[in-house]
């Protein structure tokens, strides 16, 4: 698409051989909306990518000045008048480049290709810079989190080694408190394994060892490892088992670390006596594994970023159901290992997720499925 330069100067054979040289180098030349106006669709498509304008006296400086302030980023070419006061208003009132008036038209178009460049260097430079100060905070809040979510698991353990070393302690207490510290080891475990697999995704060392394998135990495995964290908050989970053998090949592992986090993802999201419903089926030459809850929903605005690295819905530290993002970045990249996809779906906050997972079936069936082991 043409670039469109506005010229702001009276109609003249000087004005109009700028604007035949312009348009031979492939600019759309437009008339300015008012004597002083850019055009007043603010969409990047609409706006012109610079603007020409001829400077004759303080009137026309004064125009400079009420396009720079309007738009501070837009390049602003001024032909001037002779007489070096001119030019040197010109350049004070903001414009980016000067030339004279009997400045050949190749000139010109020298000049506008030089600004037009210019300007988009200076918004590839500021959108790098954006990045990196989005990147910075993103860091920051992912080290805030990181501390967040070791330090709760240690003050459990902390706490309960304290009052189990206490002379008032029964067998009961001794139980639940060794409970609580193997509940808090087992989160920090989790956490520790979730980073170092991050860290050998982003390096290209993560290893998924793919054998024959059934979809059906391995789900089974993840449903029923997960069934106490939905008991505890009563939450209905119906599942409905395949009713044929499924073949993958598959790391069961990897299988099995994929469909327990997007569980414990839905049962940390639904409320108390929530429900998430399990189901799975043949679709093509592709197996579908949805989870569907009445939880919290996913804003629409994070929708698309919700498989992102070090991406949370919202700040972990300031609200406890979040985690550091890392979760279902590796769901992605494990699933993606396995030739299959991941999606995520929800019509709102409040309104529940639906995650579908989706791999290849092994049509062939090639050799015995082994019955997997997580």
């Amino acid at each position: 698409m043409a670039a469109t330069v506005l010229i702001f100067a009276p109609t003249s054979s000087a004005s109009a051989g700028w604007r035949r040289a312009l348009e031979r180098a492939g600019y759309t030349v437009a008339e300015p909306p008012g004597r002083d106006q850019w055009p007043a669709d603010e969409t990047p498509a609409a706006q012109p990518a610079l603007a020409v304008v001829s400077v004759l006296d303080k009137t026309d400086r004064d125009r400079i000045a009420t396009l720079k302030r309007d738009r501070p980023d837009a390049p602003v070419l001024a032909i001037v008048s002779a007489g070096s006061s001119v030019r040197a208003d010109a350049l004070e009132a903001g414009a980016d480049a000067c030339l004279p008036h009997d400045a050949e038209p190749v000139e010109i178009v020298a000049a506008a290709r030089a600004l037009e460049r210019r300007c988009g260097q200076a918004e590839r430079e500021r959108a790098q810079l954006t990045e990196a100060r989005e990147a910075n905070r993103a860091k920051d809040e992912f080290l805030a989190a990181v501390s967040h979510e070791l330090r709760a698991p240690l003050n459990t353990i902390a706490g309960w080694a304290q009052i189990l070393m206490g002379p008032m302690v029964d067998s009961p207490m001794t139980r639940r408190g060794l409970e609580a510290i193997e509940r808090s080891a087992q989160a920090q475990t989790r956490l520790l394994t979730d980073l170092v697999d991050i860290s050998r995704s982003l390096t290209g060392t993560l290893r998924v060892e793919r054998q024959a394998v059934l979809l059906g135990p391995v789900l089974d495995a993840a449903i029923d490892s997960i069934r106490p964290l939905a008991s505890a908050k009563q939450i209905d989970l119906i599942y409905v088992p395949l009713q044929a053998p499924v073949p993958l090949v598959a790391d069961a592992s990897r299988l099995h670390q994929v469909f327990w986090k997007i569980l414990s993802n839905a049962v940390k999201f639904t409320p108390l006596k929530g429900r998430i419903g399990v189901e799975a089926g043949v679709a093509g030459p592709n197996v579908e594994v949805r989870v569907v809850d009445n939880g919290m929903g996913i804003p629409a605005d994070f929708l698309p970023y919700v498989f992102e690295r070090f991406r949370a819905g919202d700040n972990p530290t300031t609200r406890p159901q979040a985690g550091l993002g890392l979760g279902l970045a590796l769901v992605r990249h494990l699933v993606e290992m396995h030739g299959g996809a991941v999606t995520a779906e929800s019509t709102g906050e409040g309104r529940g997720a639906i995650f579908t997972v989706t791999l290849p079936v092994d049509v062939a069936g090639c050799v015995e499925p082994a019955v997997a082991t997580v």
